[in-house]
């Protein structure tokens, strides 16, 4: 085993170092085509990962991807490098592979996709009162690429509920999920009166996301008609009520201490992002005794929502900062992110662990 292991990763680092874009390959696109083709049927046939093919994906596979999804014009490339993207992201690889997860859908996928709104002149919207979509600069067919690889993203049964827990609830992580049905939504608005294939795609992969969060809707309904929920069941049998009664007041307690932070009135913005990190891995691992599926999955939804909507708050924080709002303490302290009189160590440390601050207005307000 260990051989073989061995062995499959010096046959996967060759590959990988074909798609180096410094080595000239006879100055055709065969070899890298090839290359491409090869690392897809290696992902696709994998059944196990080990640590030294997960460093090789991690570090020198990802860099290479994103260097041709940048740089190349050929079609065939592009998609296949989209596919071994997708490839990339297969369940076994996906505790792996989540920050190149978020820098290919934003740098590469986004990207390719990225539109902007140009409203009309005053006399032109009296005649037609609509706003005129731009594509970018990349080609119609690059776009379908991109729009294709995407689809499978959203074909994807669990991965678009993974994302907006892992990254849209997480307040190191952009919106990734709010941005990709952004981004859909605007694709899939017709600039004529003739509907292109890239609407009908961005159409599909809406309908795709709203199919999965209905099979989780379904779910949840007949895991709930199949439970017994007779008191009886909980208080004579179990005494499961007690455990759901606690998990929820646990959970609560949690959230208050993220929140606001009682326990230690010198906490940090850190601690927060910590908290609000290790309550959502807390909730996804959890186990509720007995068997009380119902209990388990409230306590995730809680856990969740709470952990959107504290993102959403210090999001509104670090805007009152970036636009040099003098008064964006007092505000903070209203919307519960501090305690009621922020302290300077709450001040400074907020300052110092909120990735989103711009550094300027940082360097101006510092003085």
């Amino acid at each position: 085993d260990d051989c073989m292991s061995a062995a499959r990763a010096t046959i996967l680092s060759q590959l990988t170092s074909l798609l180096n874009p410094r080595f000239v390959l006879g100055g055709t696109v065969e070899p890298r085509v090839t290359s491409l083709m090869l690392v897809n049927i290696a992902l696709e046939t994998m059944r196990t990962v080990t640590s030294d093919e997960v460093q090789i994906l991690q570090d020198e596979l990802c860099k290479y991807l994103l260097t041709w999804s940048y740089t190349t014009t050929d079609l065939i490339i592009l998609s296949l490098t989209l596919r071994v993207i997708f490839n990339l992201f297969q369940p076994m690889l996906r505790n792996e592979m989540k920050v190149p997860l978020e820098i290919f859908l934003t740098s590469v996928h986004m990207r390719i996709l990225d539109t902007t709104t140009k409203k009309t002149s005053t006399s032109q919207q009296q005649t037609n009162n609509k706003n005129t979509t731009t594509l970018s600069s990349f080609s119609k067919e690059q776009q379908e690429a991109a729009l294709e690889s995407l689809l499978e993203f959203c074909q994807e049964p669990s991965l678009m509920q993974d994302l907006y827990l892992n990254y849209d609830c997480d307040v190191n992580c952009t919106n990734l999920f709010d941005t990709i049905v952004g981004s859909l939504a605007a694709m899939a608005a017709p600039n004529s009166s003739s509907i292109t294939a890239h609407n009908k795609l961005a159409v599909e992969g809406i309908l795709s996301i709203l199919d999965s969060i209905a099979r989780k809707c379904c779910i949840t309904n007949n895991n709930n008609n199949n439970a017994n929920y007779d008191n009886n069941y909980y208080t004579a049998e179990s005494g499961n009520d007690d455990q759901r009664n606690n998990t929820y007041s646990n959970i609560s307690c949690n959230i208050s201490n993220i929140i606001m932070n009682d326990t230690d009135e010198n906490g940090s913005i850190h601690d927060i992002h910590n908290n609000i990190s290790e309550s959502g891995n807390n909730s996804r691992s959890s186990s509720v005794g007995g068997g009380d599926w119902e209990a388990e999955e409230e306590t995730h939804k809680v856990a969740a929502q709470e952990r959107k909507r504290t993102k959403h708050i210090i999001q509104q924080v670090v805007n009152e900062f970036n636009e040099n709002n003098k008064n964006w303490i007092k505000i903070a302290e209203e919307m519960g992110l501090f305690h009621k009189t922020a302290t300077p160590e709450m001040v400074a440390s907020f300052l110092y662990n909120t990735s989103q601050i711009d550094k300027t207005i940082m360097g101006l307000y510092l003085g």
